[in-house]
């Protein structure tokens, strides 16, 4: 009876523990399975790998991502192991990137240092700060934030507002709170969620909230066919009074809406190269002999130069 107990208790424990030994893997597997992104990552791909490294439930990918974005990821040629080790030369000493055991040294030729540019280095360094904001060290939330401030794309609003729900340092919350509303100015997806973020500063003329406020005032010039409907617009501008016909017939060209525009001295040769019999194209000219001054051409006076023009 004992024995039967014994055994159905195994057997329990086995259904239950199963599941997570077959979810469980090693931060290294991972990483040879994504050993070519890795070894040469791409700004268009690094986010995917990050994704990929997370979903795949691995211990240490936050602290892999750091020393990857610091360029302390090293990759043994011989068999395509990966260790950490110090951004340096000659003999590096190796640490197990699953056990942070130190496992040797070995010289850099047999080596591949993995150095991901700076545009990689950029989109690491943003995923990282989503799990320095809930680190269990006040410290490294505060590093976080710092990031944030100087500098935070839309992609961080979210992982921001999940961790205001759990911080417990007072001014940390107050700080986290602040920077969201801020991002929220710039990056909420809807109009009343951004106008209300801009009511939570009223009265309040701190520096980060003029610099939130400040791209909602700027304007930019554009032009369309038909005027959008999905735009802000500011007002419209009328040709010869708003906004001078050359510069307005520029703008039009660059947006394809009209030909380029032809520079007077273009025209000018194009009318004396097609000039026959005193027309153009069936159009009568009309001859001037203008005299070049001997300040502005440096020419005597006695110098002529004859000129087309189209009459009126």
């Amino acid at each position: 009876m004992r024995f039967l107990i014994f055994c159905l208790l195994s057997a329990c424990f086995m259904i239950v523990a199963a599941p997570t030994k077959a979810t469980t893997q090693g931060l290294q597997t991972v990483l040879k399975e994504n050993s070519k992104d890795i070894e040469k990552p791409s700004r268009r791909k690094v986010a995917v790998v990050i994704d990929t490294l997370f979903a795949s439930g691995a211990d240490g990918v936050p602290a892999f991502l750091k020393r990857w974005r610091d360029k302390e990821v090293w990759l043994r040629k011989e068999d395509g192991v990966f260790f950490f080790g110090p951004d340096a030369r000659g003999d590096i000493e190796l640490t197990d990137i699953d056990t942070g055991q130190t496992v040797g040294s070995a010289s850099s030729r047999d080596l591949k240092q993995v150095k991901p540019n700076s545009g990689v280095r950029a989109v690491i360094g943003a995923a990282l700060v989503r799990f320095q904001l809930s680190d269990s060290d006040p410290t490294v939330r505060a590093t976080a934030l710092d990031t944030l401030e100087r500098d935070a794309d839309a992609t961080q609003l979210q992982p921001l507002r999940s961790s205001i729900e759990t911080e417990t340092d007072p001014d940390l919350k107050a700080r986290k709170e602040r920077l969201e509303r801020l991002l929220t100015i710039s990056f909420g997806e809807t109009a009343p969620e951004r106008i209300e973020a801009i009511r939570y500063f009223e009265d309040d003329l701190g520096i980060d909230v003029r610099a939130a406020l400040n791209p909602l005032l700027a304007t930019t010039r554009a032009v369309a066919a038909d005027l959008p409907s999905d735009t802000n617009i500011a007002r419209t501008l009328r040709v010869g009074d708003d906004i001078e016909r050359h510069a307005a017939h520029v703008q039009l060209a660059e947006a394809g809406l009209a030909p380029a525009p032809i520079e007077v001295s273009d025209r000018n040769a194009a009318l004396a190269e097609n000039a026959s019999d005193g027309q153009v194209a069936g159009i009568a000219l009309s001859w001037r002999l203008i005299f070049f001054s001997k300040a502005t051409c440096r020419v005597s006076a006695r110098w002529l130069l004859m000129c087309a023009s189209v009459p009126g």
